[in-house]
């Protein structure tokens, strides 16, 4: 993969870390990779990795805040968001903190995109005055970091990673497979194992990828007996290009009665 800095095996092995267990934190994950008390990693090497990773977009750095207590069997009072989102977040509490003001709204207004910190699951929480931001800094891999780690990870393990994810791009590639379509799954590899130690950015070759590969399955005679899902999504991406012929026909209608 594209990392032009020291420590390049073990860059490899933080990000396949993070991908298997998002969402910890840096001293755990410099915790994972010591395999002794002699062959531990300083947390200041892992952290300078992660914080490199997160130059060329191959994670994303998660905040923690403090709220209501989670109904998981956990009862965790600790949601992470994403650190980007912190403004907003910040908002959130500002708005509900004022009870004096307006005792009505208060701790009524729920900030969405928050995961539990224990059970990793996405609610919605109320926060308030209380809430208090903590320090440890989580990480999770963006489309981009994920990508990357399908150029080198073995066929089991990149099948792990593209069953759990819900992007669409992994999704059709999950499809493909699932419908012994190797011929295409196997052109994305092979485009992004192409330029993976030159260019960090790899989601718009995937991006060229998924858009070529729809307008390749329109075409495709698909025996609906053996393979129904992919018949299914064969049949939804001709509605849809149907609803867009339609939908341009309007537009150029519309227009041509103000030419």
């Amino acid at each position: 993969m594209y990392y032009p800095d020291s420590y390049p095996y073990l860059a490899e092995r933080i990000l396949v870390k993070v991908a298997k267990t998002p969402l910890l934190n840096t001293n755990e994950y410099a915790e994972m990779l010591s395999n002794s008390e002699k062959s531990r990693y300083p947390h200041v090497r892992v952290l300078n990795i992660l914080e490199k990773f997160q130059e060329f977009d191959y994670v994303s750095e998660w905040a923690t805040v403090t709220g209501p207590k989670h109904l998981c069997r956990y009862k965790s009072q600790q949601y992470l968001f994403e650190l980007e989102k912190k403004d907003w977040v910040l908002d959130f509490i500002k708005k509900n903190s004022n009870v004096e003001k307006d005792p009505k709204t208060y701790g009524k207004k729920v900030s969405y995109g928050m995961i539990c910190k224990h059970c990793k699951k996405f609610v919605q929480v109320k926060l308030n005055g209380n809430s208090k931001f903590l320090s440890p800094r989580h990480w999770k891999p963006t489309l981009n970091g994920t990508l990357v780690l399908l150029t080198f990870l073995d066929s089991d393990e990149r099948w792990k990673v593209i069953q759990n994810s819900d992007n669409k791009i992994l999704q059709l590639e999950k499809l493909l497979m699932e419908n012994q379509k190797k011929e295409l799954t196997d052109l994305l590899i092979k485009r992004l194992t192409k330029i993976v130690k030159e260019e960090p950015y790899l989601v718009p070759i995937a991006e060229s990828w998924y858009k070529e590969t729809n307008g390749k399955i329109l075409k495709l005679k698909v025996d609906k007996k053996y393979f129904q899902t992919l018949a299914k999504y064969q049949t939804e991406l001709k509605l849809e290009q149907q609803d867009e012929i339609i939908l341009n026909a309007r537009n150029r209608t519309f227009v041509s009665k103000f030419v």
